[in-house]
């Protein structure tokens, strides 16, 4: 029987970290950017939805910028990695109902692949997170890998990473 092993390495909890850490200092730039054009504007409308405006503006842009990093990500991966393939051990789909009033749809792949070089089996899970409005993408997304089936894999050294276009959650981008 083969070793098993969880591919949680340092890289991953180093971006964790860092991108969380990059989030909350870009909506901070964003909002004092904000705040600071209304002041110049002298309109008491253009300073009072300065603060609720410069959060959803740098709320909104930080969800692009993390595409943007995912494509880097992805691109550079397809470059230099090597492709396995991965069995699908655990696929799940569920909906969360959010207090504001827009659920989410939560989409979990977990994968078990055996590493090229060392032989040993690993798996791999990974989170994607779809708004409310994609209901019917997410479901396709879950219908698309049932258990048992087969995925594309990119493995870097002892780092591996779904072959899939779309973006998963902020903490398993990297």
């Amino acid at each position: 029987m083969a070793d098993r092993r969880s591919s949680i390495g340092v890289a991953q909890l180093i971006w964790v970290v860092v991108a969380g850490l990059s989030a909350v200092l870009f909506v901070v730039a964003v909002v004092n950017l904000s705040i600071w054009l209304a002041t110049r504007t002298d309109h008491d409308v253009a300073v009072t939805l300065a603060l609720p405006t410069g959060v959803l503006l740098g709320l909104v842009l930080w969800i692009q910028i993390l595409g943007v990093v995912w494509r880097w990500r992805r691109s550079s991966l397809q470059r230099s990695a090597v492709r396995i393939a991965a069995s699908i051990v655990d696929s799940s789909y569920r909906r969360l109902n959010r207090t504001n009033g827009f659920g989410q749809h939560r989409v979990q792949i977990e994968a078990q692949y055996t590493h090229p070089e060392t032989g040993t089996e690993h798996r791999l899970r990974q989170e994607y997170m779809f708004s409310a409005f994609e209901r019917h993408r997410a479901r396709e997304f879950h219908e698309r890998f049932p258990r048992g089936s087969h995925l594309p894999m990119l493995m870097v050294g002892r780092h591996a990473r779904f072959d899939l276009r779309e973006r998963p959650t902020w903490t398993d981008i990297w």
